[in-house]
C-alpha cells in the first residue's frame, strides 16, 4: 500500500501503559500514516519497557513530559476510566488531539472552562480536537 502523497503520519502518544494500551499500540502498528511516537507512565522503567516492545521513539515517566511534547500529534488516554477527564483535559489543555473511549467520564470536558483557554472556543474554531467512543 503506498502512502498519499498529501497525508501526514500522525505521530501518536500513549498515557497509561495497561493491557489496553498494548491493544492499541499493535493495532496502530497496522495503520500507515501512524506511528507510536511516546508512551507515558508513571514509572519510566515500565515506560522504557513499553517503548521498547512497540518501537516508541520516546519515554516519559510522567504525563506532563508527554503532553509536553511538541512532535506529539494525538494522543490515546489509556488510564483507568476515572481518570479520563483530568488526563484528557491535561492533553487538551497541551493542544493535543485525544482519543478517548469513556464517553460518561469526560462528557463535561467539553463545556469546562480553564483558567488559560475556554477550551469551548477551541472545539468550535478546530483548534482542539477531541474523539470519545462510549455509551
Amino acid at each position: 500500500m503506498t502512502k498519499h502523497p498529501s497525508l501526514k503520519t500522525i505521530r501518536w502518544g500513549i498515557i497509561g501503559l495497561g493491557k489496553i494500551a498494548h491493544k492499541f499500540a499493535k493495532d496502530l502498528l497496522t495503520v500507515e500514516d501512524a506511528q507510536l511516537y511516546a508512551v507515558a507512565s508513571r514509572s519510566l522503567e515500565k515506560a522504557n519497557a513499553f517503548a521498547s516492545e512497540f518501537s516508541a521513539k520516546k519515554a516519559y515517566g510522567s504525563y506532563e513530559d508527554l503532553v509536553n511534547d511538541a512532535n506529539i500529534d494525538a494522543i490515546y488516554i489509556a488510564t483507568p476510566h476515572v481518570l479520563h477527564k483530568e488526563n484528557s483535559l491535561l492533553c487538551l489543555e497541551h493542544g493535543k488531539a485525544v482519543l478517548c473511549e469513556k464517553l460518561s467520564t469526560s462528557l463535561s470536558i467539553c463545556y469546562k472552562r480553564n483558567k488559560k483557554r475556554n477550551l469551548r472556543q477551541d472545539f468550535k474554531n478546530g483548534s482542539v480536537f477531541w474523539l470519545f467512543q462510549g455509551v
